[in-house]
């Protein structure tokens, strides 16, 4: 029809049709815009980097897993907090949330930095990298900080720094040694007979103790040398609780006022790894605690070692822990930083030497002390690495 209720019913027709189409628009664009949020979650869940987005004021809008993970705190909980009255609350992220504030406050629109986190166990290295989000007529401006754990990479290069340091005083000392000691000796041969009285008191004294100081050089000079050698694995099968034993069998035979107890799980059996290298992380560690307590006095050493799963993984779990005063906080803030020792004569590289054995072996390895005095080592080996032919680095 073309009269007037005929244009109505074509006209409702027209609008019934349009609405159907900007409905179903409405729904596709929904629809895409779920997609690509899922596909955001996505990325940014399998992200090794921790991501954060603020807006302008420093407010939280969205994080991720790796995020939380390395920060040790439930930061998607916090969406919609500032992250300045987060760092408030939690001591341990504060220097994290001060250097973002600080920096959003000079109004750059890229930064970097790096940042150190004082943590229970071993300090967090970070590097930090944030931009400033672009303003759309929808949105307001923001940024997003993106940070990547770096503690590994930043003692990987302090370690190569140090066994550089390490190699090349190993070369400079080491060749003067046996002629300034050959010379003493050779000296007191043949004046000793010629000098009488003081004078012969003085030259015994003086060679004596040029002798003592070379060994004790050399000594150091190989310490330098085991911290500055690459890795030679001799993989052989070894039965740890026997090695365990034999090694608490030396010391204790030699001490009489040292005690050590033993507390071992058998095997396990089949276990394949390089003996000469676990024996002298025994030693350096067994040393160590009996060296802590004082000199005429009865030391007590505990030794135990266990099988257990951490991270969906079979690892050999071995401590050893003593009675003496523990460890002074300037070693545990650097516990395995070489050349940081508390001992008068003791040269810093004992237990930087255990971490590289132990990282060789692809274990893992800290320090603390106990709560009712005393200091304690613990020592996680994976099982599954040792049973491999081949050592398998994890960086």
């Amino acid at each position: 029809s073309r009269d007037e209720l005929g244009f109505l019913a074509h006209s409702f027709n027209e609008m019934t049709e349009a609405l159907l189409s900007a409905s179903e628009q409405a729904e596709s664009a929904r629809a895409s815009l779920q997609a690509q949020g899922e596909y955001l979650e996505t990325v940014l869940g399998s992200l090794s980097a921790g991501v954060l987005t603020l807006d302008p004021t420093g407010t939280i809008v969205r994080t991720n897993k790796a995020a939380e993970q390395i920060l040790n705190l439930s930061v998607s909980s916090q969406a919609g907090r500032k992250l300045q009255d987060i760092g408030l609350q939690q001591p341990h992220i504060r220097p994290f949330a001060d250097v973002v504030m600080q920096q959003i406050a000079r109004g750059r629109s890229e930064w970097q930095q790096e940042i150190r986190l004082e943590q229970t166990g071993s300090p967090l290295v970070l590097l930090i990298r944030g931009s400033m989000l672009p303003a759309t007529a929808e949105q307001h401006d923001g940024f997003v900080v993106v940070f990547d754990d770096v503690t590994i990479l930043n003692q990987a290069q302090r370690d190569a720094a140090w066994a550089e340091v390490a190699r090349r005083l190993a070369h400079e000392v080491k060749n003067p040694l046996t002629p300034i000691r050959l010379a003493a000796e050779r000296m007191r041969m043949k004046l000793m007979a010629k000098l009488d009285g003081p004078d012969g008191e003085l030259l015994d004294r003086a060679s004596n103790t040029i002798v003592a100081q070379v060994e004790a050089l050399r000594k150091l000079v190989d310490a330098f040398g085991d911290y500055a050698r690459e890795p030679k694995f001799e993989r052989t099968e070894l039965n740890l609780e026997q090695l365990i034993r034999d090694v608490a069998l030396l010391y204790q035979q030699g001490d009489p006022k040292l005690e050590i107890q033993l507390e071992l799980c058998k095997g396990p059996p089949g276990m394949s790894a390089d003996s000469g290298q676990l024996r002298q992380l025994l030693h350096n560690l067994i040393r160590n605690a009996s060296e802590a307590a004082e000199a005429g006095e009865t030391r007590h050493i505990t030794i135990t070692s266990r099988q257990t799963e951490l991270d969906d993984q079979q690892w050999l779990e071995l401590s050893i822990a003593d009675r003496g005063p523990g460890f002074p906080q300037a070693v545990l803030d650097k516990p395995f930083e070489p050349y940081v020792s508390h001992k008068p004569n003791g040269s810093g590289l004992g237990l930087a030497i255990c971490r590289k054995i132990v990282m060789d072996h692809n274990g893992r390895i800290n320090i603390s002390n106990l709560p009712g005095g005393g200091a304690l080592a613990q020592i996680l080996l994976p099982l599954r690495d040792l049973h491999s032919e081949q050592p398998r680095r994890v960086e």
